[in-house]
């Protein structure tokens, strides 16, 4: 018998060189020799209900079998799922292995500005995607095409809501503007933009929704100067599908 040299054992299942299948929860060290041990539990008709454990160096040998040398243990990562024996591991504190599952893929979405009900969800909107949006009225110009633009109109308010927002922080919101750029622009965490300017999370959370609070201030402003409302009360999504609009 041929002895491999160990390997890394994963949580999931195994077929043992004899095809009998097993289910590895996990590896631990034996707390007296430190050697590590493989914890296991046999399935199908090899299941007594009971749990085993078997040396990692022992699981990793090879053996020679009907005249040829096979692993002792083979991982298989295409098997079929048992969410109840699962279930009952995973109730125990040991490991249920990890699928990865294919993820389906989105709708695509065509984001358009001004759907917001309320100036509070306006001024989140605009910081949130201003990285967006600015580039999709840039590519537009340079392009000189729609690029992710729904027509003129869309095109006009996108424009004028960029132009306001630049202003701001040119003005108003210009002592705001050090950390707008770094949440909204750099797009790091609060974690992250407290380390950058040396002050703690509650305090750039604070700054964070004071600054919002100006900027819904300033836009609601702007609305009553200009005698009109730019908020969309029938909205309720984050963004309008392509396909919605050919309905």
């Amino acid at each position: 018998m041929a002895e491999k040299k160990s390997k890394r054992v994963f949580a999931g299942y195994y077929e043992r060189y004899d095809l009998v299948n097993i289910h590895v929860a996990m590896v631990v060290d034996d707390v007296d020799t430190g050697e590590k041990v493989v914890l296991f539990t046999y399935e199908g008709k090899y299941d007594d209900g009971k749990n085993h454990a078997i040396s990692l160096k022992s699981f990793c040998e090879e053996v020679e079998y009907h005249g040829k040398v096979y692993p002792k243990f083979k991982r298989k990562t295409q098997r079929y799922k048992n969410d109840y024996y699962e279930d009952e591991i995973a109730e125990v504190g040991l490991k249920v292995p990890r699928r990865h599952v294919k993820k389906e893929k989105r709708e695509y979405i065509i984001r358009t500005c001004r759907n917001c009900a309320s100036y509070e969800e306006y001024a989140k909107d605009m910081c949130v995607h201003y990285n967006e949006d600015l580039s999709r009225f840039n590519q537009t110009v340079k392009a000189k095409r729609w690029v992710g633009v729904m027509g003129k109109p869309e095109f006009d308010a996108l424009k004028e809501d960029l132009t306001f927002l630049q202003d701001s922080f040119k003005t108003s919101l210009k002592p705001h503007l050090p950390l707008f750029k770094l949440l909204y622009i750099k797009g790091i965490s609060i974690r992250a933009c407290a380390e950058e300017l040396g002050k703690n999370r509650g305090s750039i959370e604070y700054a964070k929704n004071k600054m919002l609070d100006e900027l819904t201030a300033l836009l609601k402003h702007r609305d009553e100067t200009d005698n009109v409302s730019r908020l969309n009360k029938n909205y309720s999504g984050e963004g309008t599908s392509i396909f919605d609009r050919f309905r």
